[in-house]
């Protein structure tokens, strides 16, 4: 897994567009809300120039998912706010920021090479915004997961519209994993909701 470097080009910040469908089984992974102040998750990103301030909610051991092949497990999500340093600073233009780090494990139970667009999920917060991750603070999987392989990835969403006691919950969306050859759907997308409460 790699991590994108600082000097990838800016054209990585536009984002595209991706609308809601309102799903009929929608899946909820409702977790206790905890507050843990100041206390730094261990876990933290490992990324020079960004730095961890404050975590501000923290859940662990959600919801798993399937799609046809991919079975998708969120390992935790955390709501946090952190710090930019040295040419990261010099890019965001900003000192701090508030987001949601959510950690991932997919991986592919069938016989075939598959298409799965890991990394790429959206999601919308309760407040109504909605965010894409940003590429410069995640991690990348290749579209391609070889038969019976597991990847984990670390994906981070800034929000800037929306204070952290306001969010009670985030929605998370992949689109369906592809037969790499055909590109035929091979499941529905995975729909989750990460309760805070």
């Amino acid at each position: 897994m790699l991590k994108r470097t600082i000097i990838v080009s800016h054209s990585l910040f536009l984002i595209t567009s991706c609308s809601f469908n309102d799903p009929s089984d929608e899946s909820v992974a409702a977790t206790k809300k905890t507050n843990i102040g100041e206390q730094n998750d261990a876990s933290a990103l490992d990324i020079e120039g960004f730095e961890l301030l404050v975590t501000h909610f923290y859940n662990s051991d959600l919801e798993t998912s399937t799609s046809g092949p991919v079975s998708l497990h969120i390992e935790k999500a955390m709501v946090s706010s952190g710090a930019f340093k040295g040419e990261l600073f010099e890019m965001f233009k900003e000192e701090s920021v508030d987001y949601i780090q959510v950690d991932v494990w997919i991986e592919n139970t069938s016989n075939e090479d598959i298409t799965f667009y890991a990394d790429s999920p959206v999601i919308a917060l309760n407040t109504g915004e909605q965010l894409n991750p940003e590429y410069l603070l995640s991690d990348i999987i290749d579209t391609t997961m070889l038969a019976h392989t597991k990847r984990h990835a670390s994906l981070i969403f800034i929000f800037d519209f929306s204070e952290v006691s306001e969010i009670e919950s985030v929605r998370i969306k992949w689109e369906a994993p592809y037969q790499e050859d055909t590109m035929d759907e091979l499941g529905e997308e995975i729909d989750t909701t990460i309760v805070f409460y």
